[in-house]
């Protein structure tokens, strides 16, 4: 069974794993999920990842969910170019350390800095999720738009 990887474009924690499969030229199949049109409900995806998010990878029998899970399993099972790679996710328990606080810092905080952009895009008019979110995206788009905290 070759590997699959499921990602969204638009989808930053989906990119980082796109992205983190490039840098450890993980062979793997890229299978897009449409979230503008509720691929993500797919029954076939569910069974990959029930809680209905992207990006998930498929490993023979592992299936892995949550971007930087994905990108850690990547720099262990695909990083054949250890002494290149180790800048990414480094060798060393003390400066792995620091690199790890990074991911759990932003992995709390992703969404405060990608929700304005996203919601703004999503509620301009002509934007292809207006055509199957229609009216709730522009209504959250207009909440995002007029909430003085995201300014």
């Amino acid at each position: 069974m070759p590997n699959k990887l499921y990602k969204f474009t638009f989808s930053p924690p989906a990119r980082l794993a796109w992205l983190a499969a490039k840098i450890y030229k993980v062979p793997t199949d890229v299978i897009d999920i449409d979230l503008s049109k509720a691929g993500q409900f797919d029954s076939e995806f569910l069974k990959i990842n029930p809680k209905h998010e992207v990006p998930a990878f498929v490993h023979d029998d592992d299936y892995i969910t949550e971007s930087r899970a994905i990108a850690k399993y990547f720099h262990e099972f695909f990083n054949k170019e250890e002494d290149l790679n180790d800048h990414w996710y480094p060798s060393d328990p003390n400066q792995r350390k620091i690199v790890d606080e990074w991911l759990d810092w932003s992995d709390k905080r992703h969404m405060i800095f990608c929700a304005p952009p996203l919601l703004y895009a999503t509620s301009t008019y002509g934007m292809p999720w207006r055509e199957t979110y229609g009216i709730m995206m522009a209504i959250m788009g207009y909440k995002v738009k007029n909430d003085k905290k995201y300014e």
